[in-house]
């Protein structure tokens, strides 16, 4: 069975704002709860940047005339978000 995008955007789009829902019920019933783990989080923004870059990378081996060079400032952009998450997961905080 094959999802048309919209039918896609739509299920995504749905589950992103029951997180929100679910994020937002925690902070009302338990505002003092807080979900904080120094390794995790450097461990989660380190596999995103590393994500991004690898995407970059793809990007930037397509052919540009496949595409009119419209895919070139998106792998600009995913290799900068990437270059950023990742000195962010290096970093300590105070």
């Amino acid at each position: 069975m094959k999802l048309r995008p919209i039918t896609l955007t739509l299920i995504l789009a749905v589950a992103a704002i029951v997180w929100i829902l679910i994020f937002v019920a925690l902070q009302i019933l338990c505002p003092d709860w807080r979900m904080v783990n120094q390794n995790t989080h450097s461990a989660v923004e380190a596999l995103g940047g590393m994500t991004a870059i690898v995407m970059a990378t793809f990007l930037l081996q397509r052919k540009r005339e496949e595409y009119g060079g419209k895919l070139f400032l998106l792998a600009v952009g995913l290799l900068g978000m990437g270059v950023l998450d990742v000195f962010h997961a290096t970093v300590s905080p105070r």
